[in-house]
């Protein structure tokens, strides 16, 4: 009766690249008896994160086998109460490190907590770090354009070795 359906549960526990799930189907289930799922997301290897303990996922069932099941996806619960997921122009990943990968309608990009590096419409590429930048090639390096703008605070190095 399950194939092709997906059922939600909550993540109880990981093991390795398993989740044990108590289903929504359900009355109770503890962890130690719960079964364990691969967690296969849908997304591939592309955005791999594993969940938490306490995450929504839908577990697949691809045939009638119950043990071929997969855990596939997380279910966003906090849509409505998470300030960056209130347009849904943006997308975005973020990680529990406060790492994030952003695509808006207007710019793109990666950013941390001290380092961000973007491509924004209009504007073109803006690198922003609390730290030393350093750009290395074997070959010859050229910055060129109407204009050309390296600020810094300091000071700025050049060196040809």
């Amino acid at each position: 009766m399950f194939v092709g359906m997906s059922v939600l549960g909550t993540v109880l526990e990981l093991d390795g690249e398993n989740v044990k799930l108590h289903l929504d189907i359900d009355s109770s289930q503890n962890a130690e008896e719960a079964y364990a799922y691969q967690w296969t997301p849908d997304t591939g290897s592309a955005m791999y994160c594993m969940p938490k303990v306490g995450t929504k996922v839908s577990l697949y069932f691809p045939d009638t086998d119950e043990q071929t099941a997969r855990a596939i996806s997380c279910v966003r619960e906090n849509g409505g109460s998470c300030p960056a997921m209130s347009d849904p122009s943006k997308r975005g990943l973020s990680t529990a490190y406060g790492k994030e990968l952003f695509l808006n309608p207007e710019d793109m990009g990666l950013k941390s907590e001290i380092n961000q590096l973007g491509l924004i419409d209009g504007q073109g590429v803006a690198l922003a770090t609390m730290k030393k930048v350093s750009v290395t090639s074997e070959k010859k390096i050229t910055l060129s354009g109407k204009k050309v703008c390296l600020e810094t605070p300091k000071e700025l190095q050049m060196a040809r070795r």
